[in-house]
């Protein structure tokens, strides 16, 4: 067991104070990334700690598996979701090895060598981080005056992060395990489908009263699934991310051409600007969240947003924001209607005459082939509380 009595001078110095960086001679030992065994099988866990140097909660997941005596565990740092630690049972007590490597992180230009590590806070002392387990219900709880340091240095306390109080509990709810930051992919290339440019239009609702927004374009893609169901891509319906795909599913009419697109919410689009993380949201009109429907109106020539829903390009994917980056409504999408890949129309010739309408959207829920064509009046935003 290694320990450092921690020089007073260190103890406020954070990653940027002269780190060992990658250029420094350390022993290869030290630079190795941890691998788990082949036959590991890992639970979603979810971490939940205080960071102590800038003085908030943290709340993500990470993977955790038993080998034996062995405790593995993937992404203690946020940092580094796809690095792995190791560390050991005695008895009711989990005890993480010290200076296990993480990688490499690039701190304003320079690059240093992160490991995991541990203190005794009380004691001024590195030791390991250490937890006490309890099997009957699978939580790991950190002990008193111990920190867990995602740090930057084999010898001194050169810290990225410091973390008391964290707990591990299994993820046992399956809404929680969606991934809400997981980025739509593309249209698979591979397989059969088409991509046309439409131009959208219609009302900024930002700041209460609707504001006509200049037209932009939209790419559309629609694809046939695995599995025979009818797929729809959407790409920069949020102008300012015009690279964001968002997706959904689409019924057919009679001819075999898509009448009505069915878009669950909320959709990561990505990250606005590479700073604020932005989903894509439906809002009905009692503010709460919903999916989107757009139906085709032959005689616009356009697929047409449902009315009293707005469309919220967001900064939480749990409810709308009142700080929401942009609000659309009565968006329309405006371009001939899509003539589409082969792989749909036969899809579709195979079928019964009524099997377009016994389609679900990507919530579950039944959709309604029978969608009257309508005109859209979006009412005026309410105020959030």
């Amino acid at each position: 067991m290694k320990r450092y009595i921690l020089p007073i001078a260190a103890l406020c110095l954070g990653l940027a104070a002269d780190a060992q960086t990658i250029d420094e001679d350390i022993d290869e030992t030290y630079l190795t990334l941890a691998t788990p065994p082949a036959e590991l099988t890992t639970t979603t866990y979810r971490m939940e700690a205080f960071e102590t140097s800038v003085g908030k909660n943290l709340d993500y997941h990470v993977q955790l598996g038993f080998a034996g005596n062995e405790v593995w565990i993937q992404g203690i740092s946020e940092a580094f979701p796809e690095s792995w630690i190791k560390g050991e049972m005695e008895g009711d007590r989990l005890i993480i090895g010290m200076d296990q490597y993480l990688g490499i992180y690039n701190l304003n230009g320079t690059d240093f060598n992160i490991w995991v590590t541990g203190i005794n806070h009380d004691l001024a002392r590195f030791e390991e981080p250490q937890f006490t387990y309890n099997p009957r219900t699978g939580i790991f709880t950190q002990i008193d005056g111990n920190w867990l340091v995602v740090n930057g240095s084999l010898t001194e306390w050169k810290w990225l992060n410091n973390m008391s109080n964290i707990m591990l509990s299994p993820v046992t709810d399956e809404e929680e395990l969606v991934d809400h930051y997981a980025l739509v992919a593309p249209p698979d290339p591979s397989t059969s489908f088409n991509t046309t440019t439409y131009t959208a239009s219609g009302f900024d609702y930002s700041f209460g009263a609707p504001e006509a927004i200049d037209e932009y374009p939209v790419d559309l893609a629609f694809a046939t699934a695995t599995d025979g169901s009818h797929e729809v891509f959407i790409r920069g319906l949020f102008a300012e991310m015009p690279d964001a795909w968002i997706k959904g599913s689409a019924t057919l009419s009679a001819d075999g051409t898509p009448s009505v697109l069915h878009l669950a919410s909320p959709q990561y689009l990505g990250k606005w600007f590479g700073a604020l993380d932005c989903w894509f949201m439906g809002v009905d009109a009692d503010e709460e969240p919903t999916s989107l429907t757009f139906t085709y109106d032959a005689a616009l020539n356009a697929y047409v947003q449902q009315s009293n829903t707005l469309v919220y390009f967001n900064d939480d994917y749990k409810s709308p924001s009142p700080m929401a980056l942009l609000m659309l409504g009565g968006l329309t999408l405006k371009g001939d209607h899509p003539v589409l890949p082969d792989g749909i129309a036969t899809v579709l010739a195979t079928a019964p005459a009524k099997a377009a309408s016994a389609t679900y959207d990507l919530s579950g829920r039944r959709a309604n082939a029978d969608i009257r064509h309508h005109v859209v009046i979006t009412p005026t935003r309410k105020v959030l509380r």
